[in-house]
């Protein structure tokens, strides 16, 4: 059987370490622990690894880091045609020019044919009208 390929966003990562959050740190450390099995083919791309190393608390980067080295993932490098894609989904006002990275988040798992995107960000990424304008672009 094909494994799902899933690209992670940031947000994924982050709910790692937010025990405040109980619902959604509980569900990320089920959907980990599944990831770390190798049930899924994982994408995360550079923007997840910078928007990491851009932590300002160093306790956390230090731990967000260390969640990485848990699994095995596909890094990928943001390309042109992968900055083009985004910059047509914010042209077509899927995702505002503000939240570029969205786009690029978005961008990036649908150059590389992911499955799926996992993410928590429901403002711009999980949102239905950004995931049926995504499908038509």
């Amino acid at each position: 059987m094909k494994k799902l390929k899933i690209y992670l966003d940031t947000t994924i990562i982050s709910y790692l370490d937010q025990p405040e959050r109980l619902e959604k740190h509980d569900e990320t450390h089920m959907f980990w622990n599944e990831i770390k099995t190798g049930k899924y083919d994982i994408y995360i791309s550079d923007i997840v690894l910078v928007e990491i190393s851009n932590c300002t608390d160093l306790n956390k980067k230090e731990i967000l880091i260390n969640y990485l080295s848990e699994i095995y993932y596909q890094d990928v490098e943001i390309t042109q045609e992968i900055k083009e894609l985004a910059q047509k989904y914010i042209d077509n006002g899927l995702i505002p020019n503000k939240y570029r990275d969205d786009a690029l988040h978005i961008a990036t798992a649908t150059i590389n044919n992911c499955d799926l995107i996992a993410s928590w960000n429901f403002a711009h990424m999980v949102k239905y009208t950004t995931i049926q304008g995504v499908s038509r672009n």
